[in-house]
């Protein structure tokens, strides 16, 4: 059995600077197998690098990218939004 993770606490970065977040995945499968099937089945842990978007109580928001050369400044075009929950982050980061 799997020992319990802490789930992150507050994240602090100032809005489009870029984080790197190392977190884990699911894992599913489907159709009747040997449950012996699925020993060693590992965890899939991921690393996604982004330029930070806000937090919530839950999850930590990451856009791939967004356009320096936006016509308002406060209001940014931005590209491939992800969010990942805080249960299932290791890791957040700053990046220079």
């Amino acid at each position: 059995m799997a020992t319990k993770k802490k789930t992150i606490k507050a994240v602090k970065f100032a809005k489009f600077q870029p984080i790197r977040i190392k977190w884990l995945d699911s894992v599913h499968d489907s159709g009747w197998k040997r449950d012996k099937e699925f020993e060693g089945e590992g965890e899939i842990e991921y690393e996604t690098v982004g330029l930070f978007s806000r937090e919530t109580s839950r999850a930590v928001q990451v856009y791939q990218s967004r356009c320096l050369g936006s016509e308002e400044p406060d209001n940014h075009l931005v590209d491939a939004m992800m969010q990942i929950p805080k249960c299932a982050i290791l890791s957040v980061k700053p990046l220079k």
